[in-house]
């Protein structure tokens, strides 16, 4: 498991948690920010368990060794190596593209997927300009689909380049959510609560000044947040894999994902929406179709954030929020291979604090007050049904934490 020089390996996996700002900076040669490297340095392990990969880039081959050999889980069969020198001659696979992380790949020699023409064309894809439009085409495609009849759809979202532009869309919108062009995990945002003070005016102009504009959604009653996951490979149609059940706080920063045995099929977002089977199935379809008009060029793996929420004649859709062309913590938690027993649930979380020793001394509190309790395998996956599952290592320094939580009954977790 541990590598030791060089070794052999087809795909070698690696979490660059700066990708939206490397993206964004389409620099060659890229700094993290302080926050983005601890998340990358903390969460390297994460391609271990949701990403195609043989290798994985780790800060501390041993100190991840010994820690994976201590849960009670099966081994993926993946090589931990400590740079991507180490797996040289591999294809990188990267959390997202960017020129910062290709360039690094093509001087440790592994093969390179995406030349420079095609991280260019995702810096276009990711920026909410393009998101923005994409709604704007989506939502006819879906309100006039005859099989969606008596599903409600909401979402409004304008992209100004400059503030006048801004302040004119918020006065007509109201109560809004702003949005800088590329950014993610809920940094980057703005709600608006009362038309277009210093504060919002100050934000705007910042926005535009360094990002070319800035994004502006009508502000919706959540009732919950998910999103559909997509493949997508050269040359061929989009691939639907699921959906991702999952949650946010009020800045929109990531929460968790929820995990059940429907999960993966919508679960509850369908039955609170009072979707028919048919009518699932044709949304799907409808957002394929929007998807490979709009971005044949793309290939590689998509997730599009989606929400449910309050409308004065019901709940309704709101169907794309944003979209990000990229690996997701829904695909990851959808791609665990862990899942909880019949009767339970689990929440896929990531935990953080901002001191020294904090997440240490929580997770040492939770393996004591939660054991874990595993149950009969499901289909080929490991099951639990109630206690608390490391899936990254902590230390004195460690600041964020990927976990899972089970339990007995429905969304037990929602406020861990």
């Amino acid at each position: 498991m541990a590598g030791n020089g060089l070794i052999s390996a087809r795909v070698c996996g690696i979490f660059n948690a700066g990708h939206e700002e490397a993206l964004a900076s389409g620099l060659d040669n890229f700094t993290p920010s302080k926050a983005a490297m601890a998340i990358g340095r903390d969460l390297a392990l994460l391609p271990y368990w949701g990403m195609g990969c043989d290798a994985v880039v780790v800060p501390d081959v041993e100190e991840c060794a010994r820690f994976l050999s201590s849960l009670p889980l099966s081994g993926r069969g993946k090589t931990l190596v400590a740079s991507l020198g180490e797996a040289r001659g591999a294809a990188v696979e990267p959390w997202g593209w960017d020129r910062a992380v290709a360039c690094a790949a093509r001087k440790a020699g592994l093969a390179v997927g995406m030349g420079l023409d095609g991280i260019d064309m995702l810096s276009r894809l990711q920026n909410r300009r393009f998101s923005s439009a994409f709604l704007s085409r989506l939502l006819p495609h879906l309100r006039s689909c005859e099989k969606l009849a008596g599903l409600r759809f909401a979402g409004e979202s304008h992209f100004a380049t400059d503030v006048q532009e801004a302040e004119e869309i918020i006065r007509k919108l109201g109560r809004c959510v702003l949005k800088r062009p590329v950014s993610g995990s809920g940094r980057g945002i703005l709600i608006a609560e009362n038309g277009m003070g210093k504060r919002e005016r100050d934000w705007c102009r910042a926005s535009c000044n360094r990002g070319g504009g800035v994004e502006i959604q009508r502000h919706c009653e959540k009732i919950a947040d998910f999103a559909m996951e997509f493949r997508k490979e050269k040359g061929k149609p989009y691939e639907f894999l699921g959906y991702s059940e999952f949650s946010t706080d009020a800045g929109g920063g990531y929460g968790g994902n929820f995990l059940s045995q429907g999960s993966l099929r919508g679960g509850d977002i369908w039955r609170i929406a009072g979707a028919s089977a048919e009518q699932v199935r044709s949304l799907e379809l409808c957002i394929m179709e929007t998807l490979n008009s709009s971005v044949p060029e793309y290939a590689g793996f998509l997730g599009i954030d989606m929400m449910l929420c309050k409308t004065g004649r019901g709940t309704a859709v709101f169907p794309c929020v944003e979209m990000n062309f990229r690996h997701t913590m829904g695909m990851v938690a959808n791609s665990l291979g862990i899942v909880p027993a019949g009767g339970s649930a689990a929440w896929f979380r990531i935990l953080s604090k901002s001191r020294r020793g904090e997440l240490l001394a929580e997770t040492r509190k939770l393996a004591g007050s939660m054991p874990l309790e595993k149950a009969a395998p499901n289909g080929g996956c490991e099951c639990f049904a109630e206690g608390y599952l490391p899936l990254t290592p902590v230390n004195a320094d460690t600041r964020f934490h990927a976990c899972m939580f089970f339990g007995r009954g429905g969304r037990f977790a929602a406020s861990l």
